[in-house]
């Protein structure tokens, strides 16, 4: 699990996103603080992942130091804030892989509207998580007690609802949204 602390000023703020963390079985809401808390708090719980929500930058060098999520009135400083919950989980997801997060400069978000994370069912994303491994589909179907014909089914479904058109395209629009750890 990815244990995320939560910093904003408002309690308004706070409380959504922490909504956010704990609605989703991959995160743990390991605290809530104010940006002025944000360092001692950090070394109080130790998260993986600062999710944050301001309109001014931080000027503490504590919070430099764990990977983080902003949300920001400018896109360019993080991801905007009006980004929905999926949004948020992807980026906290891909912030604690180690990658950047910022908002498309066009604001357009393709490969969210479909809200793939909630479309793909359990057995889909079991196996896209083999297919990210490199599993052939007979290995698939071992590992998850199924029929060829119906990884082969799951694997044209997962397809389907990513938008992708090959195997790769899938891994890569999957750790994208969050839904595979790199």
């Amino acid at each position: 699990m990815i244990r995320v602390l939560v910093v904003a000023d408002s309690a308004i703020a706070r409380a959504s996103l922490a909504e956010v963390v704990a609605n989703d079985a991959r995160l743990d809401l390991a605290g809530i603080a104010t940006l002025a808390d944000a360092a001692s708090r950090i070394a109080e719980v130790r998260p993986d992942v600062l999710l944050m929500q301001h309109a001014r930058a931080p000027t503490n060098d504590g919070l430099q130091h764990v990977p983080s999520v902003t949300l920001a009135d400018e896109p360019q400083a993080g991801l905007a804030a009006e980004a929905s919950s999926h949004e948020i989980v992807a980026a906290v997801v891909a912030a604690a892989a180690g990658l950047a997060v910022r908002q498309p400069p066009s604001q357009v978000r393709p490969t969210l509207q479909a809200l793939p994370s909630e479309t793909l069912t359990r057995r889909e994303r079991a196996v896209l998580e083999r297919l990210a491994l490199g599993a052939a589909n007979r290995e698939i179907a071992a590992q998850l007690h199924i029929s060829e014909h119906t990884v082969k089914f799951h694997v044209a479904s997962i397809l389907a609802k990513l938008g992708a058109s090959n195997r790769a395209e899938a891994i890569s629009r999957g750790i994208r949204l969050g839904l595979l750890m790199l």
